[in-house]
């Protein structure tokens, strides 16, 4: 046997291919997307098993497979792909296993070889989501179209995606021309135009900050802009979730006027309740203190950061216990809460073991809460005390000299009836 060192390079050569060969064999037959080769006259010359599983073919048929078809059509398609000399990419359906599946076939040619290879991936799992995606974005656009709000969606790019009516009429601009989505810059750009934007002193650094919100936005932005027109539009921008980011408009001149109205109000009344005389507190329907003045806490002794913490009344009417003589102090409260549930106007007087006078009055409020007011009346009291002390003494004067009118003129009549008849007498 001739040992020649050329012949065993290549024998190892060769060991080396076929290693190759098994590997690459098993690769491919391990891939879960199915490959094919066919050669000029479209014979079927190699198929790993994802081809074979597709196909519905055994092990044992492989022998007779060169006329096999991945699905019906297919060597037409090899067949017109090799015509071309071209690439072709299309989606088949197939079914496998009894059920109806996507792929994405895409056959090459190459004339250097003669042959004509095919490679089919499952996409069904991608065309459920692009459907479940196209049916986001249908719901979007249908959410767009109804909201009252002027919206609109700008791709990773910049450019106008959709938009809604109230987009178009909040800032006046040509359906056409938003129609051919053009980037956000070219937008800021007519809004400019249109003194719809806020004045500023260097615009090139407005739009660039404003464009910076396409890479940097993370969480959603909010600020407003403030036209020349003395409109207010907040807007918020929102990241997206196919990319870009979603535009919010809204015109809150009429808001903010409203809100600034109701502050001031709200401020009027808050400084009137605090100056009052008489001591105010409302009582939510949870029987917890909402609203008191700081005569409230003056007249009851307590301290306003306690009132602050929304106390039950309950727990307050405990805390003011030394200023009543109670024998029943559980029913009192009891009764005291049930007053103000029962929501009608009531009012009264009472007078604390300090000697304080308090005149008060429940009043019912709209919300289901309760006004309660304490007025005091202790220096009216003890006037009033004085003047009816004094009523009585003049009363009791004026009985006595009554009494002692009677009293003299009964003892002096007997006396001055004989005096008067004697004076007769004597005159006679």
């Amino acid at each position: 046997m001739i040992d020649d060192p050329e012949i065993r390079q290549i024998k190892a050569e060769n060991e080396r291919l076929k290693t190759d060969s098994r590997r690459f064999a098993n690769i491919i037959n391990l891939s879960a997307n199915a490959i094919w080769q066919r050669n000029a006259e479209l014979a079927l010359v190699y198929c790993n098993l994802s081809f074979m599983e597709i196909a519905e073919q055994d092990d044992d048929e492989s022998q007779g497979m060169q006329d096999t078809e991945l699905f019906m059509g297919e060597r037409d398609a090899c067949k017109k792909a090799w015509a071309a000399n071209e690439e072709r990419v299309f989606e088949q359906h197939i079914v496998v296993e009894g059920q109806r599946r996507l792929y994405r076939v895409r056959i090459t040619v190459s004339h250097a070889d003669h042959s004509i290879t095919g490679y089919a991936v499952d996409i069904t799992e991608q065309d459920l989501i692009r459907d479940e995606v196209q049916r986001h974005i249908s719901a979007q656009h249908d959410f767009l179209e109804s909201s009252t709000s002027a919206m609109a969606i700008f791709g990773a790019d910049m450019r106008l995606q959709s938009y809604n009516f109230a987009f178009v009429a909040l800032w006046k601009l040509e359906e056409g021309w938003l129609d051919t989505a053009p980037n956000y810059g070219e937008i800021l750009e007519a809004l400019r135009e249109k003194r719809r934007l806020p004045e500023q002193s260097n615009f090139p650094a407005f739009k660039q900050q404003q464009q910076k919100l396409f890479k940097a936005l993370i969480e959603p932005h909010e600020e407003f802009f403030y036209l020349p027109d003395e409109k207010i539009i907040r807007v918020l921008a929102i990241p997206h979730a196919l990319g870009g980011l979603l535009f919010a408009y809204e015109d809150v001149t009429d808001r903010l006027a409203l809100e600034r109205s109701y502050n001031t109000l709200i401020a009027v009344q808050r400084e009137t309740l605090d100056n009052l005389h008489e001591g105010v507190v409302v009582i939510g329907m949870n029987g917890r203190i909402k609203l008191s003045n700081p005569n409230f806490a003056t007249l009851w002794k307590l301290q306003e950061r306690y009132i602050s913490t929304d106390p039950h009344v309950r727990e307050v009417l405990d805390l003011c216990r030394e200023y009543f003589d109670e024998d029943d102090w559980d029913e009192f409260k009891s009764d005291f809460v049930s007053r103000l549930q029962h929501r009608i106007p009531q009012s009264g007087r009472i007078e604390r073991t300090d000697g304080i006078a308090l005149d008060w009055r429940i009043v019912p409020l709209p919300d289901g809460a309760t006004l309660l007011t304490y007025t005091d009346v202790t220096d009216t009291t003890l006037l009033e005390r004085s003047l009816r002390e004094r009523n009585d003494a003049l009363e009791a004067a004026d009985r006595l000299k009554s009494e002692f009118f009677a009293n003299v003129s009964y003892e002096l009549r007997s006396p001055l009836t004989s005096i008067s008849g004697f004076s007769d007498i004597l005159r006679n």
